[in-house]
């Protein structure tokens, strides 16, 4: 799976997202960006691969520019890092529909726990229990 992480370059929070990467799977590929068309390239260019998108804007023009770019974030896995909790920013976060939002002071561990859960594969329908017995043909 692969992990695109955006960090503006005046988001001083940014280095709880990198501790955060730093523990997970190291099988997955990362992308770190700092400016946000080649945060929207990559994505593009991910086609429909599973990924994870972490976003770690730096104040809320940062996540203005963010959400204008919202439709080619659509259907990717979205961990938003808000650099404060004022109501309209919080707002403007939930445009992009993310999976899980965090703030810019919530610590590496919470990051790390949020990203190892959003990594895991999705099981789009579980087996019914006659399937999963063998029963079903």
């Amino acid at each position: 799976m692969q992990v695109v992480l955006f960090a503006s370059g005046h988001a001083p929070h940014a280095a709880r997202a990198l501790q955060a990467l730093a523990g997970i799977d190291p099988t997955v590929c990362v992308d770190v960006c700092g400016h946000s068309f080649r945060l929207l390239r990559i994505v593009r260019g991910l086609g429909v691969q599973p990924s994870v998108v972490v976003l770690v804007p730096g104040d809320r023009a940062d996540l203005e520019e963010l959400v204008r770019g919202r439709a080619d974030l659509e259907d990717r896995r979205l961990l938003l890092v808000l650099p404060d909790d004022d109501a309209e920013t919080v707002a403007l976060g939930h445009l992009l529909r993310p999976r899980a939002v965090c703030f810019a002071w919530s610590p590496a561990a919470e990051l790390r726990s949020i990203l190892a859960r959003m990594l895991l594969p999705v099981e789009w329908a579980a087996p019914t229990p006659r399937a999963a017995a063998g029963e079903v043909p």
